[in-house]
């Protein structure tokens, strides 16, 4: 398998996308410098269109699986950094996994509900709009992005979510 892309573990300040959607239904306002409390999931660089550039090899071992609120299965992942993550893959426990991909903000069932919340404190915030085909497929070309100091409180109909620079704080 080849990897292609930093390895997450030597990363201090990690890209984790927040969707436009779960952001304005559930999520709360934050600014740059701001510390923050969020459950993670892993995904793939096939779910990523549009961030190429972000992605990186982010590595662990499945700790678990469980259901997530919605009663999907969900792969637990304690990534290198040793924060633990949800992930759609289905690999049993005990195995390494070495995904390409990024880490996004999760509230809406795409995690174990019990799955612990990662803190953080906010080092960059960027509003990211995607491209689209005729279909309503997101594109594979990099993503507009704009720096902003704050979480948008609303959103213009062609922005789809941030991509928030997240340093850890164990």
């Amino acid at each position: 398998m080849r990897h292609d892309g930093p390895t997450l573990q030597r990363v201090a300040v990690w890209p984790v996308v927040v969707s436009q959607w779960q952001h304005a239904c559930c999520g709360e306002p934050f600014a740059v410098g701001d510390e923050v409390s969020w459950k993670l999931a892993l995904l793939d660089a096939d779910r990523t269109a549009g961030l190429r550039d972000e992605l990186a090899v982010i590595g662990g071992h499945v700790v678990g699986v469980d259901d997530t609120g919605q009663g999907d299965p969900a792969t637990v992942v304690a990534i290198d950094a040793g924060v633990l993550v949800g992930w759609d893959g289905d690999r049993p426990v005990g195995d390494r996994v070495d995904v390409r991909g990024v880490l996004a903000q999760e509230h809406h069932g795409g995690v174990p509900d019990d799955l612990p919340a990662t803190r953080g404190v906010v080092r960059r915030i960027r509003v990211v709009s995607w491209s689209y085909d005729a279909r309503g497929e997101p594109l594979d070309i990099p993503a507009e992005q704009r720096d902003v100091a704050r979480s948008p409180s609303t959103w213009d109909r062609i922005e789809d979510g941030m991509l928030v620079d997240l340093e850890l704080r164990p």
